[in-house]
């Protein structure tokens, strides 16, 4: 009954509504709905650039904290279940052997005892009865000793075949279990290897950063990434279509570009040369980001970055030239 009075009024009140609205209500409706699509949209994409920034962040953090120990982990349960298996190999070697030596020896001793007693019957009854009597209880007392003999040793060759093949089942359950183990560490030894040959790739594609930062050669980096990159092609084509000047001598210094501005007569001169140079580099789809960094540098040690961002790559370079000024002997600024 509530739900049938609720519908009943709001369906009262939308006929008003939809009544009482007009053209230029619905156009201002539709704009402001356009607008809070688009600062929707603009909202998630800058979510999910924050999103990205931090799982990199985790990854980076889950290397350092996982990776390291989780290979010295691995070495120390390799080395821990190899000498388990090896001691239980032998202890179960060892015990096989004593069981079967043990039952050996009972055997035999119960057979020199058998022996022993019949030994000692016959020469009795040699020494009672006649040759006769003596020759046809010594036949009796040899086929049932050769009985007695071949069923004891009948006994024992079972027994000692049984328990061959139970050391045997229980050899082959070590041996796949040895195996299983052996397998995990080899697929575990692997994954470290390439973990290994991932951090070694890093490390050097920094080298190589650092040494193009600080115009010293990329020669050696750019081998030894070369033999790191193994048959990626992407790797390959990118180290070997690296500029052979930048290459040799690295990345020109940002006191390069500020000499043609300290020692050339007027700005506009200073400004025409630099220009040049970009649109001389612009020309080669390898060197266009060097030529786009060089006019960047221009406007940084002309106008400033009064008024910019400090998220702005042009902030962010000012800051690295004032440094490298700090850096500069007053000496050489005197001159």
């Amino acid at each position: 009954m509530i739900e049938q009075t609720v519908a009943t009024r709001f369906h009262a009140l939308a006929s008003q509504l939809q009544a009482q609205t007009d053209a230029a209500h619905l156009a201002e409706l539709r704009s402001q709905i356009d607008s809070l699509q688009s600062q929707l949209q603009q909202s998630a994409i800058e979510e999910g650039l924050r999103l990205a920034q931090l799982l990199q962040e985790q990854r980076a953090e889950f290397d350092l904290a996982v990776l390291f120990p989780l290979a010295e982990h691995s070495a120390q349960l390799r080395s821990r279940v190899e000498a388990e298996l090896r001691a239980q190999k032998d202890e179960a070697i060892a015990a096989a052997t004593e069981r079967f030596e043990t039952k050996f020896g009972e055997a035999k001793a119960k057979l020199h005892d058998l022996y022993m007693r019949t030994r000692k019957e016959y020469e009795y009854e040699a020494s009672m009865d006649e040759w006769d009597q003596l020759q046809r209880h010594q036949q009796e007392v040899e086929q049932k000793w050769r009985r007695t003999l071949e069923d004891r040793i009948q006994a024992i060759v079972e027994k000692a075949a049984s328990e061959r093949a139970e050391r045997l089942q229980e050899e082959t359950e070590l041996h796949k279990k040895t195996e299983m183990v052996r397998l995990q560490l080899q697929a575990q030894g692997v994954l470290i290897d390439e973990l290994e040959r991932y951090h070694e790739f890093q490390k050097h594609a920094i080298l190589l950063q650092e040494d193009a930062l600080k115009s010293r050669s990329l020669e050696k980096e750019v081998e030894i990434l070369k033999s790191l990159s193994g048959d990626d092609p992407i790797l390959i084509h990118l180290l070997g279509n690296l500029p052979s000047s930048i290459v040799e001598n690295g990345l020109p210094s940002t006191m390069h570009y500020y000499e043609k501005f300290i020692f050339s007569p007027s700005l506009e001169c200073r400004f025409s040369e630099v220009k040049h140079e970009a649109g001389v580099l612009a020309k080669t789809n390898s060197l266009v980001g060097m030529a786009g960094q060089l006019l960047s540098r221009v406007v940084v040690s002309v106008v400033g970055t009064q008024g910019l961002n400090e998220d702005d790559p042009l902030f962010k370079l000012e800051k690295a030239d004032q440094y490298l000024l700090e850096c500069v002997p007053l000496s050489f600024l005197s001159f």
